[in-house]
Order: C-alpha cells, then structure tokens, then sequence
C-alpha cells in the first residue's frame, strides 16, 4: 500500500508543480491513470530485477549463488502465504484507478521479504564482490542494477552484508529508485544453554521524482533483536523476537515496537489510523518472519553436523568382528568449535547382521556392543545419531566378519586378445593385492607372459597407490621388459567394492634387429583407466 501512495503523491506534484520554461509551453502531462499505471510498472520490473541482479551476483560470486532462485520462489510462496496471495500484500486503500484493476499490488512486505530472503540464502557461504549491470534502456526506460555482497563463515557464525541499488528513469520525466541494506551475524550453534540470540537489521529506501522538481521518498527500518532456544531433542523449543518498525516520509512517521507481548505504535505528521494499524501489523509480521527464517536457517547447520560429532572407537573401514563375537565400541559426542566433549544423548541402529546394544537412548560416553553373525563376508552397519541442545550428528560405523575378497577380472584388448586379472586380499579389500596378468598366449603370439599389479590403498581414504612389472617375450622374439605406476580407489560398489586405477606405463621394446630398422622405435609409453571388481574370496582361497 504504501508504494501505491507514493505514486499518488508523485502524481499530484506533477500536476501540481508543472512549470514553463521561459516562453516554451510545457507539454500537456500524460493522464492520471497512464502516469500511476508506468509508475506501477517500474516498480514491478524493480522488484523482479532485484532478484536477477543478486542471482547474476552470486554466479560471478561463486557458489553461493547454486540453485537460488528455486529456493527464493519456494520459500517466499511458503512463508509468506499469510500475508497474501503468492506472497504479495495487496492494497486496501481502494485506490485503483481503471485499466490497474488486475495490476499486483506493491508494498514494504514484498519489497523487504525480496531483500531479506536473498541475505539469508547467502548465510553460510563464502562470497564478495559487486556485480552491476546496465544502464540498459527499453521503450524509453532506462534501467541500472547493482548488488554487493559479502558473505562469511568462521566457524560457529555467519554473517552476511547485502545492498541493492535499482533506478529506472524515463523519458516522460518519472523516475524511481529503491535502495536495500541486510545487516546479520547469526550464530550456527546454539550455545551451552541452547540459546541463538542474535541482532538484525534491514533498511529500504524508495524514492520517486516527477521530473519537474518534486519528489517523495519512504525509508522502512526493520531492526530486532532474536532470542532462539534449543531442547535436549535439538528441536526449537520456543522463540522470542523484539524490535522496531520505522516508517517515515517527509512529512509523517511512524514508529512500531515490538514487544514480548504487546505491539505499541507512535506516529508524527497526518497519519491515517488505516496506515498505523498496516504498518503495526506488517512491522510485526516481516520482524517475526525475518527472525524465525535466520533462525531456522541456523537449523540448517546444527541439525546437520556441523557443530557436534560422534567419535568412536576403533573406527576402522570396516573394522573386523569374529564369528560370532561381541565387539565393544567407545561412543563420545564433541563440539566442534568448543573441542569440548558433551553429554549428548545417542541412539544405534543396525543395518545388517546380527545385533547392537544399547538401542534406547543413551547418555555418552558409552559403550556400544556389536554381535557378530556365524557367518563369513557378511557386512553391517552401526548407525549412530546423538541429539541435545548443542546440535544433532549422526555417524556410521563399518563392520564386517572375516572371509576374504578376491579379483577375478577380464580385460579385452582392441586385437580380441582377452587379459586375466586374478588376485586374493585374505585382509582387506583395500589389499594389499598382488594382481597377476594371465591370457592365451599361443592366439596373442606370446611365448611367455609376465606381469602384474600391486595394490595398496589406505582404508581411512579409500585412496592408493598401484606399482606393476611386465617381463614378456612374444613368438617372434621381441621382449617386452618395463614398470608401472598409478594410483588406486577403492569405492564401495553396492555390497560389494570396486578398485579404480590409473596406470602410466613405461615399457622398454626389445626388438629384433630386423623389426627395429623397421619400427625405428625402442620405447612404449602410456596411460591406462582401469576397473577391478572385488567379491567374496571362496572358502579355498582364504582358509
């Protein structure tokens, strides 16, 4: 509403303040209706501009800007359904000239909603700069864009500083602007009693000119103060947001607070009681909105990890329980950033064979029993999740009984020359392997093939390293004698895993003096992707 009313002002000093210039005589100024309905139009193109500009920010920015604009749209539609249909606060002033009937309406809601989403989704990243585009100029409407944004994480707190600037000015004389500042620090994680608290601040300006002289121009200030508590169930408990609205035009204001329990308003200049009971009631609305969504974006970090952690031990990947037998694992909980360790609250459940105990929820430190299936190769998974005031994190502990893996695998050549890869790991799938190469060699033209491929890789990372010798000699007398060198992963591959190598292979090529007048080459270099799948190692080739 109170953009439209900015029009009108702007609109009767235009009409009113029109003035000649020496013995020029000034043109007649457009219709009412047209100059509200361009000066509607702007704002809409602002608003939707604003978006733009912050989403080309964040692409110049860096990844703080991924997927954005679907979480802006949904959001807004979700949380601001209460205050209007898709988020927008229509007028109720009635003032809606002919031709505007089906035209939104524009107001403070949508304006400070559009400037304070975009700072929140900025929460959490690591971002600076300033991007501008324009001026670019359409149907005499020159428009100008800019967004700066520094956003940054430091362990437990986020801040963001985020300001827009939108113009557009047109050759019929008008000309609007709208200026946007977001101030918050917002602490990740709640604190020993379970506490976000935090200050917040959101400014916008509009400001219109007719051209002629005469302008009008409305500054909102959103300012409040957050008090977020945290249960033993890291749920949020309760919430209690404080604060002020500002209002105020060159000649009035208005002043909202927010109270734990009441809402009070004072006003300086003609305000109309309609005007005070809107801004009372958007002033507290857009204060609570803008101090549950930061604290709800806080959820986003606590509830995922990223201020508590699960220690067990040991913690091997996996580690190895006997047929049958029980094995004990040490269960903490720590805070991160305080590299303190707490009293949470966990919970085990078991993916797999046979069982774990305790299940119930439990204090830490404590210690978690497995029990091992009488079975071999067979696989389990411990998972873990502690919750409390501090935050939530979960945590998955590998287990396996003994059996053994192996490799059997078969490489093609281009030639249709079939390479057999075979290897056992009675320890671990992460090896270490010694793979051996086999084939046909009368259908290859081998007299004699030797080679092979050791593995070693680290099970706390998956990643290794592959070394390989080959000593072969074909049919026609030409030896092949050099090493390999590469790296290896090994990935779980359902339940199973599979080991991903890439092999640089230097081979020397002895020839036969014949062929090397022919050839003129003695060396073979080169780089191979290879795949190894490993199973389970039967019962004979791991006693």
């Amino acid at each position: 509403m109170r953009r439209i009313r900015l029009a009108a002002a702007i609109l009767i000093s235009m009409t009113a303040c029109g003035s000649n210039e020496g013995n020029k005589e000034a043109p007649p100024p457009p219709a009412d209706d047209v100059v509200l309905a361009q000066f509607i139009d702007a704002e809409r193109k602002l608003d939707a501009a604003g978006l733009t500009t912050a989403l080309g920010a964040g692409a110049d920015l860096g990844q703080a800007a991924v997927g954005i604009r679907d979480r802006w749209d949904a959001a807004r539609r979700r949380l601001l359904s209460s205050l209007g249909k898709d988020g927008l606060v229509r007028p109720t002033n009635g003032l809606t000239p002919v031709g505007l009937r089906r035209r939104d309406g524009f107001d403070f809601a949508s304006m400070a909603w559009a400037t304070w989403s975009l700072g929140l989704l900025y929460l959490g990243n690591d971002a600076s700069g300033t991007v501008e585009h324009g001026p670019n100029t359409s149907g005499g409407v020159t428009t100008k864009e800019s967004t700066t944004v520094t956003a940054a994480k430091r362990g437990p707190v986020a801040s963001v500083r985020l300001s827009t600037t939108r113009t557009q000015t047109s050759t019929t004389g008008w000309s609007v602007s709208q200026t946007g500042t977001v101030q918050l620090d917002l602490p990740l994680c709640p604190d020993r009693n379970g506490v976000i608290a935090f200050d917040m601040h959101l400014e916008l300006t509009t400001t219109g000119s007719s051209g002629t002289g005469a302008t009008s121009s409305v500054t909102d200030v959103l300012k409040g103060r957050t008090v977020a508590t945290v249960n033993d169930d890291a749920e949020l408990a309760s919430i209690v947001i404080t604060g002020s609205y500002d209002h105020n035009t060159s000649a009035q204001g208005i002043h909202v607070t927010v109270g734990d329990s009441a809402i009070t308003a004072q006003t300086s200049g003609d305000v109309p009681d309609r005007q005070v009971e809107e801004a009372r009631n958007f002033g507290a609305s857009l204060l609570r909105l803008a101090g549950s969504l930061a604290a709800a974006r806080a959820g986003d970090f606590y509830e995922h990890g990223y201020c508590t952690e699960i220690r067990v031990s040991p913690d091997d990947r996996p580690t190895e329980v006997g047929l049958g037998a029980t094995q004990p694992f040490d269960v903490r909980v720590r805070h991160k950033w305080e590299n303190a360790e707490l009293t949470d609250r966990i919970t085990a459940r078991l993916d797999g064979a046979a069982s774990v105990s305790p299940t119930g929820r439990t204090a830490t430190p404590v210690t978690v029993n497995y029990v091992a299936p009488n079975e071999k190769n067979r696989k389990a998974t411990i998972h873990l999740e502690s919750r409390s005031k501090r935050g939530v994190a979960v945590k998955d502990v590998a287990v396996k009984t003994p059996g053994g893996y192996a490799v059997h695998d078969v490489w093609t050549l281009r030639n249709g020359f079939a390479q057999h890869m075979d290897g056992v790991s009675c320890d671990s799938p992460y090896g270490p392997w010694h793979i051996v190469v086999s084939g046909d060699l009368a259908a290859a033209g081998w007299s004699s093939l030797n080679a092979y491929y050791d593995i070693v890789a680290d099970p706390n990372t998956g990643k290794g390293t592959v070394t390989g010798e080959e000593h072969s000699v074909t049919t026609d007398r030409q030896t092949y004698d050099g090493t390999s060198n590469g790296t290896a992963q090994v990935v779980e591959d359902g339940d199973k895993y599979l080991i991903k190598l890439e092999i640089d292979y230097d081979i020397v090529w002895d020839t036969p003096q014949d062929l090397e007048d022919l050839t003129g080459q003695d060396k073979i270099e080169g780089h191979v992707a290879r795949e190894l799948r490993v199973i389970p190692a039967t019962e004979q080739e791991c006693r």
